[in-house]
């Protein structure tokens, strides 16, 4: 697992590009959803691009499209502190919720927790 590092004090319409060691470099584009009170991802990497997703807690991002995701693993928000604050509001992302990348062996747990596996 790997934390993607974001501050959503800096703009409501981001790109971040995060290198996986021996994997691959992922490009994500969040952008708030005023209307939805969430965040939107694009992501993409240098095999392919997905289209825009919703950012769900304890959610992988990609699981619903896996057989046509040409990135390796997943991205999940997941609580990094205390707080009570929810993912639907605009600064709990990077501050009391972080963005995370799932190796294989990570997702294959999630699901087995999850009874999914």
């Amino acid at each position: 697992m790997l934390r993607i590092p974001f501050n959503s004090s800096s703009s409501a319409d981001q790109t971040v590009s995060v290198l996986i060691p021996e994997k691959q470099v992922l490009t994500l584009r969040l952008v708030w959803n005023t209307r939805a009170l969430g965040w939107d991802v694009e992501v993409s990497s240098s095999t392919g691009e997905l289209g825009m997703f919703r950012l769900k807690p304890y959610w992988p991002l990609l699981r619903e499209h896996k057989a046509l995701s040409p990135i390796l693993g997943d991205i999940m928000a997941m609580p990094i502190s205390g707080s009570k604050k929810s993912l639907s509001e605009y600064g709990a992302l990077g501050d009391s919720w972080g963005l995370f990348w799932l190796d294989e062996e990570d997702v294959k747990s999630w699901e087995k927790a999850n009874g999914l596996g």
